[in-house]
């Protein structure tokens, strides 16, 4: 059972176990989003508060057009950034928040919630869910070892991120934005203009 409510975008449900987590998000890579059904399970557990760990403050902007009462906070705004802190009135539980995922769980993130355009099924099986696989394979072994990346190792696991979001025929623009992000996130800020000039 995961330590945490994590809910499926595939049935808007929360996972169950560990196996149950690696089908649907294979599900998931295949499928639309479940956005209503998922939004509508989080609203009825009436959550304190919801906060979007991505960038852009885009699903904030899109629960606030059906749920204005909700009390939404977004990474990617300061004044949110603030309030949050305010809120946990810790400012060492949110470091421990925002440093749980790994690098690669941030990468297999960006990977599972970009849209596929790539509707040839053969291609996808071998450039996207095989990879894909690989990651999670790696991301377990690295968490088992208690392992972080070097620079060189991360130049690597970005270029297999460009060639899966290529695969799934993600625009060039919209892979640079969305890496340029997942650099950040991994407060990698001071090496991603270096990374991204010899990615793209």
């Amino acid at each position: 059972m995961p330590e945490s409510l994590v809910i499926s975008n595939v049935d808007a449900h929360p996972y169950q176990s560990v196996v149950e987590i690696k089908e649907k998000l294979s599900l998931q890579m295949e499928n639309t989003v479940n956005w209503v059904d998922t939004v509508s399970y989080i609203v009825r557990s009436k959550p304190e508060s919801i906060i979007e760990l991505g960038a852009k403050s885009q699903l904030k902007k899109m629960i606030m057009q059906d749920y204005r009462d909700l009390k939404i906070f977004s990474f990617d705004d300061e004044a949110d950034l603030q309030a949050v802190k305010a809120l946990l009135s810790d400012e060492s539980k949110l470091a421990s928040v925002s440093s749980e995922y790994s690098f690669i769980s941030r990468m297999l993130g960006v990977i599972v919630s970009t849209p596929n355009k790539n509707f040839d099924t053969q291609d996808y099986e071998k450039k996207v869910i095989i990879p894909y696989n690989e990651l999670v394979k790696k991301n377990e072994d690295f968490k088992e070892k208690a392992y972080s990346p070097h620079i060189e190792e991360i130049v690597e696991l970005v270029k297999r991120l460009r060639d899966i979001l290529t695969a799934k025929q993600v625009p060039i623009i919209e892979q640079i934005d969305r890496v340029n992000d997942l650099l950040l996130e991994a407060k990698l800020g001071d090496q991603k203009d270096k990374i991204l000039e010899e990615i793209y």
